[in-house]
């Protein structure tokens, strides 16, 4: 299906399917409602495991999140990385200017307990060179990943935070700590401690949230680079 995306960094693999919605729905990664009539749409679908297939996204994430990312979309995509135990979270250069705002907008911060057990000032370099450069991918380690995630736990509210991103981020802080300390006991010997273990602590939650309500893990596309570091534009 040909729709108007970005270009560079911010462009997205083309839609599966697009059609205008039927009835009122909520989108299957971001949780947004969207009206009667809406364009939504399925992104193409990767059979390579952990990755799930994903259902109706609305306008945004099918065709925006990448170029003008919100904070949530900075959260699902480290969530899903992490549910799908990739080697690191991928950020391209917009994404990294979310991130370093948030993570720089309160100097408190770099005095939180996290921060101080995992200092996060060479990763503040690596993201400000991202968002500088428009770089299509800057990768954080998972540990690094944790680290900010339990930082941003310990920001104060401001006007910059949304409801949604606030309830986002609440949820993946608790799934991540989930994950840790099992709470249902899964048993390790069916599930394994790969992403069938997440998953099936997610199914048994005691207290379900949107994130664990969409289920997953999702293939969020990463931009593409030749060998020599040049993006590769998606078709």
């Amino acid at each position: 299906t040909r729709v108007d995306r970005p270009g560079g960094i911010g462009r997205l693999p083309r839609p599966r399917s697009v059609k205008s919605a039927s009835a009122p729905g909520t989108c299957a990664l971001c949780g947004d409602a969207y009206a009667t009539g809406e364009l939504i749409g399925r992104p193409p679908f990767t059979e390579d495991l952990p990755y799930m297939p994903i259902g109706w996204l609305c306008w945004h994430c099918l065709v925006q999140r990448r170029q003008q990312p919100r904070r949530r979309d900075v959260l699902l995509r480290i969530f899903h990385a992490l549910f799908a135990g990739v080697e690191g979270v991928g950020l391209n250069g917009h994404e990294c200017g979310v991130l370093l705002d948030w993570l720089t907008g309160e100097p408190a911060l770099a005095s939180s307990k996290p921060w101080t057990a995992d200092p996060l000032e060479n990763t503040l370099v690596r993201l400000r060179t991202g968002a500088a450069d428009a770089d299509p991918a800057t990768w954080l380690s998972a540990q690094t990943a944790h680290t900010i995630v339990a930082v941003l736990r310990e920001a104060p509210d401001s006007p910059a935070m949304t409801p949604r991103d606030g309830e986002t981020l609440e949820a993946l802080v608790q799934h991540l700590a989930e994950w840790e300390t099992n709470p249902a006991g899964v048993r390790r010997a069916q599930y394994g401690t790969g992403w069938r273990y997440r998953q099936r602590v997610l199914q048994l939650t005691d207290h379900p949230t949107p994130l664990s309500e969409r289920g997953g893990p999702f293939h969020l596309f990463q931009c593409r680079v030749n060998p020599s570091g040049q993006l590769v534009e998606t078709e």
